[in-house]
């Protein structure tokens, strides 16, 4: 996927793997030990790895309010779920947890404004799933989403049988976490990859134990799986971790290097190298040609890019109603606004509409995926 390309999003994965470990209800320096009478080393140490994980978190991307919507729920279910061990102030040290999280994320450039900035994106939430493409709900016709809603399909399907056998095979934390980037998911195709990452992590052992609850136990395969569950969960986090460790760092030794902008770097070249560092260049450009640019060349100027936060909604809906074709006089608009350069995918009908109806721009670069309009006469 092109979506695994170097970038703060991709390094997520991590964030929300580490936030999982850190947090794992099963062992002894987790969430279930803070605020229980055990060895003090122990019962911080993963409140500090979070103190820690945050801190980087914050910097890094904005969905470290996920990871933070994730925590507080996780904190409520453990307490809640296991109330009845804790006795006087160690009542409320989980509900204290997510408090000391946000204090936390206030190390960043920004302070408390970056939870304005949080806000801001929730109420521009509708233009910014319309505007970029890994935004978009998934596309059912194509594979990995066939397989995404295969694995959605296994986990509703173990989730039924561990009601109908009355047998917790899938803890509570797990069911949060799974069911959390499901939905993400369904509303974001981008949110796959956390979705099949987590799979991968914690189903593996709790289908092998429903595939056992099954078989009679007089038989040869329910004891191979006697003596192999035990190894399942271990083997699960390894192939994870490896295929994280994968996930995340091939990029870096050259592969898939440019991401989505991989198809567009001969014409991002070409058009540095026809402007020549001129400062006074007035560019029209497509959102993903604008990041490519800026992401090989960040001193290029461009109209505007990917970052559709950084805009209004009125001037998202007049670029994409420009680009899609809607203006019915293309020669007027461009005589208006009078650009020096036109930079565009060939996925946008306004490039057809400038090569068939346009005469005061010429092409003068074009390959299979880019096209660049020159004015006459600039």
């Amino acid at each position: 996927s092109s979506s695994l390309s170097v970038r703060a999003a991709t390094l997520t994965c991590l964030c929300f793997l580490l936030q999982y470990f850190f947090t794992d209800t099963n062992q002894t320096s987790s969430l279930s030990s803070f605020g229980s009478p055990v060895k003090l080393s122990r019962r911080w140490i993963s409140v500090i790895l979070l103190f820690i994980l945050y801190a980087l978190w914050v910097n890094l991307h904005i969905s470290f309010f996920m990871g933070l919507v994730l925590l507080c729920a996780d904190c409520w279910i453990s307490y809640f779920s296991q109330k009845q061990h804790y006795t006087g102030q160690r009542h409320y040290a989980l509900l204290l947890l997510p408090i000391l999280m946000v204090c936390v994320t206030l190390f960043n450039p920004f302070t408390y404004k970056i939870y304005q900035y949080v806000f801001h994106l929730s109420v521009q939430s509708k233009v910014l799933l319309s505007s970029i493409n890994e935004m978009h709900p998934p596309d059912i016709s194509l594979l990995k989403f066939q397989l995404f809603y295969l694995l959605l399909l296994v986990f509703i399907i173990t989730l039924l049988g561990q009601i109908m056998l009355k047998q917790t095979f899938l803890p509570t934390k797990d069911i949060l976490f799974l069911t959390f980037f499901a939905i993400n998911t369904i509303v974001s195709q981008r949110f796959v990859i956390l979705f099949a990452l987590f799979f991968a992590l914690l189903m593996p052992s709790v289908i092998a134990k429903l595939f056992q609850q099954l078989i009679p136990s007089n038989t040869l395969m329910k004891q191979l799986h006697n003596i192999s569950s035990q190894n399942i969960l271990v083997g699960a986090y390894k192939v994870t971790l490896f295929c994280t460790s994968l996930l995340l760092f091939t990029p870096l030794v050259g592969i898939n290097e440019y991401g989505v902008c991989a198809q567009s770097i001969k014409a991002v070249d070409e058009y540095t190298n026809i402007i020549n560092d001129k400062k006074s260049i007035k560019l029209f450009n497509d959102p993903l040609s604008g990041s490519c640019l800026l992401y090989v060349h960040p001193k290029v100027k461009v109209y505007a890019d990917t970052r559709f936060d950084l805009y209004t909604s009125s001037f998202i809906h007049d670029w994409k109603g420009t680009l899609q074709g809607g203006n019915s006089n293309i020669h007027e608009w461009t005589k208006e606004e009078d650009f020096d350069y036109i930079f565009l995918n060939k996925e946008w009908p306004l490039f057809s509409k400038l090569l068939n109806n346009d005469y005061s721009y010429t092409p003068i670069y074009q390959d299979a995926h880019n096209i660049i309009f020159k004015k006459k006469f600039t």
